[in-house]
């Protein structure tokens, strides 16, 4: 596979970085009915893998995925690649590498990252695109924000996930950073994440519940948001309980995560509404039988 390239010695001289990106993203073609180096694109979007994505190869990769994709056979044979593990790889792509190292100078740059944000549907395409909705991009901005909303209500759990982190975008964890945002956030997508949280789907809610602590910490939450979201947290934890999923079951694994999170959006509110209800969903939360969520409750 291409990307243990990285990881193996080379001559002095050999520049390591320039070979793995010349055989990861090969300028005649991305290679996306082989699955060895579709498996290191997915590593390459993960953790990036120390390479330097330049704004020309950004652009060149986002043109590449425009034709390439599009034109991969929906019936590729049994030993390459489905057309939907190809749209998940390189989705993440788009969203992880291609996206957020552009440098859209005209609208027609913009209409072509929609262009492919939009063909990679329900991926993490979408993360990389919010920082683009400002300048020559705000004429796609309500096009952006519905597909948002798309990805938020979707059955898919990687679709809400990747829309929670593009949400995340606007609600950054440094002190400052939030100011550097040039394109506002849109207050719409709120009510849709609330929404989509009083859905109580399995699909996703932990990162809506994730993205509703961060929000909530850097004081995106307006004060009937945080109304809407006390009301909500009871029937998320009623649909949580534990003696409503089956200890065998993959869902198991979630709802301890789900209350965990439960437990840190509690203690958040708490701090500037001591209501009956939260000093209830408080109180029920500090018996929890695990340890991990009363901990989440406790933490500061």
């Amino acid at each position: 596979m291409p990307d243990v390239f990285r990881h193996l010695p080379a001559p002095e001289g050999v520049d390591v970085e320039a070979r793995l990106v010349e055989r990861l993203f090969p300028a005649d073609g991305l290679e996306l009915n082989n699955p060895y180096h579709l498996q290191s694109l997915q590593h390459a979007a993960e953790d990036g893998l120390g390479l330097t994505v330049t704004p020309a190869l950004a652009r060149r990769l986002l043109r590449q995925i425009n034709t390439e994709v599009r034109s991969y056979p929906d019936d590729a044979g049994p030993f390459t690649p489905s057309r939907s593990d190809v749209t998940l790889v390189m989705g993440a792509v788009l969203g992880r590498l291609v996206l957020p190292r552009l440098r859209p100078a005209r609208r027609s740059d913009v209409d072509e990252a929609f262009q492919a944000v939009a063909s990679l549907r329900m991926t993490q395409a979408i993360e990389g695109f919010p920082p683009m909705l400002s300048g020559p991009g705000s004429h796609r901005r309500d096009e952006a924000i519905h597909l948002i909303q798309t990805h938020l209500l979707s059955d898919e759990w990687r679709a809400v996930a990747a829309a929670c982190r593009a949400i995340a975008w606007w609600a950054p964890d440094e002190p400052g950073l939030r100011a550097t945002r040039k394109a506002a956030y849109p207050p719409d997508l709120t009510p849709t994440i609330l929404a989509a949280l009083s859905a109580n789907r399995d699909e996703g809610a932990h990162s809506l519940l994730e993205l509703l602590a961060r929000m909530l910490a850097v004081g995106m939450l307006k004060p009937a948001e945080r109304k809407l979201l006390v009301a909500t947290l009871p029937s998320c934890l009623a649909f949580n309980a534990y003696a409503s999923v089956d200890p065998l079951s993959k869902r198991a694994i979630g709802v301890s995560l789900v209350r965990m999170a439960c437990a840190r959006l509690v203690r958040g509110l708490r701090a500037t509404d001591p209501s009956p209800a939260l000093s209830t969903l408080y109180v029920m939360l500090a018996n929890d039988p695990l340890p991990e969520v009363r901990q989440a409750l406790a933490d500061a």
